[in-house]
């Protein structure tokens, strides 16, 4: 009887010492996830929530287990949902662009959320015409290139020169068949005047352009550049498939200039996601006082992120001219987006 009792009291000290080691590594899980999925922005002091779902069933899963864990009393069976394991999904989300517009700074941010899995690399599937040349085209291929996610997880992909390419539209509708559910879509635009400039200075630094002289190169007849801010012509196109409902848009100069939190928040409600951007999340540190940066991880973007100053401006009279020139798709976009034009024309 005494040896039982002995064993009995054992057995006790043991699952103590096991709950209490649980608490003690739970910290641990948090710091190696972290690290695992942002790199060193993981060791940030200053984290706050991430270890919210993702973490709990992470640590779930791996901690020590007491010796009645192993007991089955015949009350419940295995959730199957719970114990599945994370793998790659077909993309339900679509950030379609526009290019030069904030698309790196949306998705970045958002991928701070614990119920979504983002790829963060653009795939470039539907633009990809050796995708569509044999038949039907491989969907396997395409969720293979996504980032791993749970069953509670939206998967979600940026590919910003979706927007205007004119074959994309009918693909994506064709893919949207396949998934047999409703996409959703994101679409941030800005100033356009602006984002083609951007684009501009965007093909010199990448020695893809030599520019002499920015306004002759905008009032160009028939120039890409002007070409991919036509937010409303490009939208006409993608609305011959989709219902607008499906669509998110968002104003990226006030992205850009404001705090990203009322956006994101907007994104949350677009995509039914819980609630867990807050004000505080964002703000400024000393190493970037210039740039809105993701506090709990200090997440910031590169000094040529989100550039405003230039070698060279566009002159006051090719403004007008560009001005005028975008009014009539501004006008066009307005109809169906909701962003009035003096709204980006700041």
């Amino acid at each position: 009887m005494k040896i039982w009792k002995s064993y009995f009291i054992y057995l006790i000290y043991i699952s103590i010492a096991l709950i209490f080691v649980t608490f003690i590594i739970k910290d641990e899980f948090t710091r190696l996830t972290l690290l695992k999925k942002y790199g060193d922005h993981g060791r940030s002091s200053k984290i706050r929530k991430y270890q919210s779902s993702y973490l709990n069933s992470f640590i779930e899963k791996y901690r020590p287990k007491t010796f009645l864990s192993y007991i089955d009393f015949g009350f419940s069976q295995p959730d199957p949902i719970k114990t599945e394991k994370k793998r790659q999904r077909f993309p339900k989300v679509i950030v379609i662009g526009a290019q030069k517009c904030g698309t790196t700074a949306l998705i970045k941010f958002l991928s701070f959320h614990t119920a979504v899995s983002v790829q963060m690399k653009e795939r470039h599937f539907f633009t990809n015409d050796s995708n569509f040349v044999h038949g039907s085209p491989n969907y396997e291929f395409y969720r293979r290139g996504m980032f791993y996610s749970t069953f509670d997880q939206i998967t979600i992909e940026k590919t910003p020169n979706y927007f205007a390419a004119p074959k994309v539209p009918q693909r994506v509708f064709e893919y949207q068949k396949f998934m047999k559910r409703k996409l959703k879509f994101i679409v941030i635009v800005r100033n356009p005047i602006r984002r083609a400039t951007s684009a501009v200075f965007h093909e010199v630094r990448a020695n893809r352009l030599k520019l002499d002289n920015l306004t002759e190169v905008l009032l160009k007849p028939g120039n890409n550049f002007v070409n991919l801010s036509m937010y409303g012509y490009h939208l006409n196109r993608w609305l011959e498939y989709f219902k607008l409902k499906q669509f998110l848009f968002i104003n990226g100069e006030r992205f850009i200039k404001e705090n990203p939190c009322k956006t994101m928040r907007k994104i949350e409600r677009f995509l039914k996601l819980p609630q867990e951007f807050e004000h505080d999340d964002f703000g400024f540190i000393k190493a970037k006082p210039n740039y809105y940066c993701y506090l709990p991880l200090e997440y910031c973007f590169e000094s040529e992120r989100g550039h405003s100053h230039y070698p060279q401006n566009v002159t006051i009279e090719g403004l007008k001219i560009l001005t005028n020139m975008f009014e009539a798709d501004l006008r066009l976009f307005h109809n169906a987006s909701g962003i009035k034009p003096e709204r980006l024309l700041v």
